[in-house]
């Protein structure tokens, strides 16, 4: 898409901090967030949110998982789980988010270590 318009508008320290932070959750640039919010991609937004909490709540199980070593077998099996809702909310987005880490690897089935 050949981005060659621009558009200003006026909007409120506080908002434009929410759209700033919304934009970042969903892992893209604020004007790219606007458009798709705009355009009606709402399920697009929603879906890459969803993703990304999928992402971070991996790197918080393998924090979990490096701190509690007792409970491994448990936290493999959230492991499981989290690859597998990964897996299918890419397919329906058709992208992964950027920086995943190696244990969550939806090419694999199981935990890495």
């Amino acid at each position: 898409m050949n981005l060659d318009s621009t558009l200003q508008i006026r909007l409120s320290s506080e908002e434009k901090q929410a759209i700033r932070q919304q934009a970042r959750r969903a892992g893209m640039r604020s004007s790219e967030y606007v458009r798709q919010c705009a355009l009606s991609r709402g399920s697009i937004l929603h879906a890459q949110l969803f993703i990304n909490e999928l992402h971070r709540f991996g790197g918080l199980q393998q924090h979990l998982a490096l701190r509690c070593p007792q409970h491994r077998a448990q936290l493999d099996a959230v492991t499981i789980q989290i690859k597998k809702l990964l897996a299918d909310a890419q397919q329906v987005l058709g992208c992964q988010p950027a920086n995943m880490p190696p244990n969550l690897d939806t090419t694999q089935n199981g935990p890495t270590r």
